[in-house]
């Protein structure tokens, strides 16, 4: 269940600003956007990935969040939709209605077509990636000792804006290894455990000088 329910909303919870984590390049643009696939809502620019379950950061029923599987949003309208207070989930998108009802607007889903990818790239960024084999594969390999590794900030204050969360836990997977992020108030209070994330590292050139 969201955690803001003392508001009158009906929509994403706007705490989990989700499209932080989207790219912003054209030749990536299945990464522009927020995808749901059962159940879930993810987002990548490949360096950073979040995913949450649809269930605990909005207020959507059942129906609703079933209609949003295989749909897709950019990351902008995505950054829009969560300052409305109250919207619809339809076929088309999400539709807003105003208190008066004289003033309605769809944030659309989007089908990401070649159009949009530079031809070269066609092949492979119009692919969705498999969210799910990233993430849990690596989650379920052993934590390994990691004498040093570089993050860059900026990836970090994405994540935690994207997972609404002041302070994370990492579980490091071995040099230069995509390392695995939670919500340290999610595994305190045991709840949420669907919100996990990922941050590639950058690259250290001689991990000898960090292992003496």
């Amino acid at each position: 269940m969201a955690r803001y329910d003392k508001y009158d909303r009906h929509n994403f919870d706007p705490a989990y600003k989700l499209h932080l984590c989207c790219a912003e390049d054209m030749i990536r643009p299945v990464m522009e956007y927020v995808h749901f696939i059962n159940g879930y809502a993810y987002a990548t620019d490949a360096h950073v990935m979040v995913r949450a379950k649809i269930a605990d950061i909005s207020d959507f029923t059942e129906e609703e969040i079933a209609m949003l599987n295989n749909k897709s949003i950019h990351g902008h309208l995505f950054r829009q939709l969560i300052q409305r207070r109250r919207v619809e989930v339809t076929p088309d998108g999400f539709v807003w209605n105003d208190d008066s009802g004289d003033i309605s607007q769809t944030f659309k889903f989007h089908k990401i077509t070649e159009d949009r990818c530079v031809q070269l790239f066609k092949n492979y960024m119009l692919k969705i990636p498999n969210f799910d084999a990233i993430i849990d594969n690596d989650f379920q390999a052993n934590t390994q000792p990691t004498p040093a590794i570089g993050i860059k900030y900026c990836l970090l204050e994405k994540i935690s804006r994207a997972m609404n969360a002041n302070e994370l836990a990492f579980f490091f997977k071995g040099d230069n290894k995509a390392i695995h992020v939670r919500p340290l108030i999610d595994i305190r209070e045991h709840r949420n455990e669907d919100i996990v994330g990922i941050v590639m590292p950058m690259l250290l050139d001689n991990m000898k000088e960090y292992q003496k």
